[in-house]
């Protein structure tokens, strides 16, 4: 499956509903990676355990600014969403581990590239006046891109993973306030990676009128995974978290 299309798998069971309310959210995220990663070289066994800190060794930790978007309807009972965002950092480490082929303590030029793609559904089980709870599935699309350069030598590595998870979210509504929650995760063997797959989030919303609102919110990302990508073996523990704010228009 594409990734673009998974905006359309998420609204395409409402094509046809008129009762549907749809929303479109946008505003800026602060987001930042963490973690560590390990990458074989082509003349030794690989070693998971020599991994390289995100922040401390490859320079790739600072918060960054970037666009986030998410598409959602809502009918009596169900819910269809599709969010994106994208993390872009550079930086400059010594390595404290080989990084492929790339000997420890080396300087190095590293980039970080973080592409996701959320499409998810939940069904209310609970609907009431103050608080809804709803349960369903998501599937996620997420792309870490590392590249690391020293004088001789680049490595790069692409990991791609489209990871299908159970869903929960709630909402607890206080007049034009409502304050909500969502979690995904699965252990799960998708695409180039196997391992923990978790996307969570809170938030708050105010409702300013019928066709407006203004939310901010936390979301947190965790890939905790290996396996082959760009033809190396790899394993990473890296999460990707930040604060959003933004506006939404009803429709």
């Amino acid at each position: 499956m594409a990734p673009k299309s998974l905006f359309l798998l998420a609204l395409s069971p409402l094509a046809g509903c008129a009762s549907a309310v749809y929303r479109f959210d946008a505003g800026p995220i602060l987001a930042r990676a963490n973690g560590d990663v390990a990458v074989a070289g082509t003349a030794s066994p690989f070693n998971s355990a020599a991994k390289n800190d995100v922040a401390a060794d490859l320079d790739l930790g600072d918060t960054s600014m970037s666009a986030f978007g998410r598409l959602q309807a809502d009918t009596a009972e169900n819910r269809f969403r599709a969010q994106s965002f994208a993390l872009d950092e550079g930086g400059q480490g010594t390595l404290a581990q080989p990084y492929g082929d790339i000997a420890a303590g080396v300087q190095v030029d590293t980039a970080l590239r973080v592409s996701t793609l959320a499409a998810n559904w939940s069904h209310a089980i609970v609907h009431t006046e103050n608080l809804r709870l709803g349960v369903g599935a998501q599937v996620g699309y997420y792309r870490c891109d590392f590249t690391v350069r020293a004088a001789a030598s680049r490595e790069e590595t692409i990991a791609k993973s489209l990871v299908p998870m159970p869903f929960v979210e709630g909402e607890l509504f206080f007049g034009d306030v409502a304050l909500g929650a969502s979690f995904a995760g699965m252990y799960a063997d998708a695409g180039d990676a196997r391992g923990r797959f978790f996307d969570a989030e809170v938030f708050a919303r105010w409702t300013v009128t019928s066709e407006f609102q203004v939310f901010g919110g936390y979301r947190y990302i965790l890939l905790d995974a290996g396996g082959t990508a760009t033809n190396r073996e790899f394993d990473a523990d890296v999460t990707i978290d930040g604060l959003y704010i933004g506006v939404g228009v009803c429709f």
